[in-house]
């Protein structure tokens, strides 16, 4: 979090209107806080530090006030690391999460599999209710969630053990909202930093956005905004419950095919976003139904003009 806001990130986060932005990683404590000074961004910030010093963490920065906010879930080491977050909203419950890697040597494969087994079981008595479930998940679910899956079958990430995590997590009836607009390979969100990997799209696709079943209906829009540095990871995005017709119409999007679609959405946010080099993920949920955020906002951004002029143009 301290590399990020070297980086333009808070002048970009003032401008994005997002509603909710969630990082993870964010390696801080407490006491380091002060000088990242996010007091005039008209968020609320919430943080998980974990016990260890520079080490995992979670933070999440909401417009809205939740009714609770809870830093653990009873299970002793990972509540210590401080890898998750839950905000319940009226609407929703937020959780961000993340997840242990698992070790290069699979040293820590072991915690990371009773990590998601607890997790299921807390996710399946909540089922019912609407969660988004977002964050480092540390897994590339299928074949198609990687550059070179044939030689990482055994590797940590892409084992059998840990893809059949998230086929529990998706017998539950959580949707991998991404996948619910684009179903082709050679997505990521991750790269190693050596063999110029990232430049090579030789990638894996570890951070998600799943939804439960009942939360479905609201979804409306879910990216990957491959195209913005800052990090070894990209941002991810997605949108809930209002997202203006009206104003799709006016560009022609509605016209194009599927893909087209996509890529001139994804254009209007990377367009800001490669300006701010923001490092880990953000989501706008909008359950506010206030004009002048996520798209429309950026839109505005892009042409140079107020969301009262695009509206009237």
């Amino acid at each position: 979090m301290r590399s990020i806001c070297k980086k333009n990130f808070k002048e970009w986060f003032k401008k994005s209107g997002a509603d909710i932005l969630c990082l993870q990683e964010i390696k801080i404590q407490k006491d380091q806080l002060q000088k990242l000074c996010f007091d005039d961004t008209n968020h609320l910030s919430y943080f998980n530090f974990g016990k260890r010093k520079g080490y995992a963490g979670v933070a999440i920065f909401a417009k809205e006030k939740p009714k609770s906010v809870k830093q653990i879930i009873g299970l002793k080491r990972f509540d210590d690391e401080g890898r998750i977050l839950i905000l319940e909203y009226p609407q929703f419950v937020l959780i961000n999460l993340y997840l242990s890697h698992g070790g290069r040597g699979k040293e820590d494969l072991g915690y990371k599999l009773e990590v998601y087994d607890y997790l299921l079981n807390f996710l399946k008595k909540q089922k019912n209710t609407n969660i988004i479930l977002i964050g480092d998940f540390n897994i590339a679910h299928t074949e198609l969630d990687l550059a070179r899956p044939r030689d990482n079958l055994k590797n940590t990430i892409f084992t059998v053990e840990e893809r059949k995590k998230l086929d529990d997590l998706e017998k539950l009836g959580f949707i991998d909202t991404f996948r619910c607009f684009n179903g082709d390979g050679g997505n990521y969100t991750w790269w190693p930093y050596f063999a110029n990997a990232r430049a090579r799209n030789l990638g894996w696709r570890i951070d998600y956005c799943f939804v439960s079943n009942p939360m479905a209906k609201d979804l409306k829009a879910a990216f990957i905004l491959k195209n913005v540095p800052g990090s070894d990871h990209c941002p991810i995005f997605c949108s809930f419950d209002v997202f203006s017709l009206e104003l799709l119409i006016k560009l022609g999007i509605l016209d194009l095919p599927l893909q087209e679609r996509e890529e001139k959405m994804i254009n209007f946010w990377v367009g800001v976003l490669k300006r701010s080099q923001i490092t880990d993920m953000f989501m706008t949920p909008r359950w506010r139904q206030s004009k002048g955020s996520g798209i429309e906002y950026q839109v505005a951004q892009e042409k140079g003009m107020t969301i009262h002029d695009l509206e009237a143009e």
